[in-house]
């Protein structure tokens, strides 16, 4: 065969397979304000997450500054933040991903999905405690993930937000050093 002709064949069997992995349902982010976000690669999405969390925190009075090293995204009023985001999956959950251990004093958690948003400002030392190893082996013990349905966030993370007011009140919690 040619290349044509294997073209031709792998194309036309791609075709035979795309029902089977075509949404069976319409896609739920069409029409909202995140539709763009949902649409972007996974690396754009993650900057966009970081530029929407910085600039909710400017615009609720908090003082923003850039990072002081590459082990965090920013900082907000003296604390180093860093900034995971999860568009809710179609299992109906949330994964953060690539959550490192390096040097930051909070993450913030922004959590999409079509008509809703959530924000939790979580202690650096709380995620790490409740994230789950990413990856097996003892090569993969550099990342973590956090996993949970989207209806059920676990209880311990509803004392740093939620809500966008719950979170900056856990962001103030946090520079004044209090543990809960």
């Amino acid at each position: 065969m040619d290349g044509h002709a294997d073209f031709l064949l792998i194309g036309g069997l791609s075709r035979e397979l795309e029902g089977d992995y075509s949404p069976d349902e319409p896609d739920a982010w069409s029409g909202t304000v995140f539709q763009w976000i949902s649409e972007a690669q996974s690396a754009r999405k993650g900057a966009v997450g970081k530029k929407l969390v910085r600039r909710w925190a400017e615009r609720a009075g908090m003082n923003v500054t850039a990072k002081s090293s590459r082990d965090h995204d920013f900082c907000v009023d003296g604390l180093r933040v860093a900034v995971k985001l999860s568009l809710v999956w179609s299992h109906g959950g949330f994964v953060f991903e690539q959550i490192r251990d390096q040097r930051y004093d909070v993450v913030s958690l922004l959590a999409l999905e079509p008509a809703q948003v959530r924000l939790w400002v979580v202690p650096k030392y709380v995620l790490w405690e409740h994230a789950a190893w990413q990856h097996k082996g003892v090569a993969g013990r550099d990342t973590k993930w956090l996993r949970f349905p989207a209806i059920e966030p676990p209880a311990w993370l509803k004392p740093y937000g939620g809500q966008l007011s719950r979170a900056k009140a856990a962001l103030k919690q946090a520079r004044r050093g209090d543990s809960s």
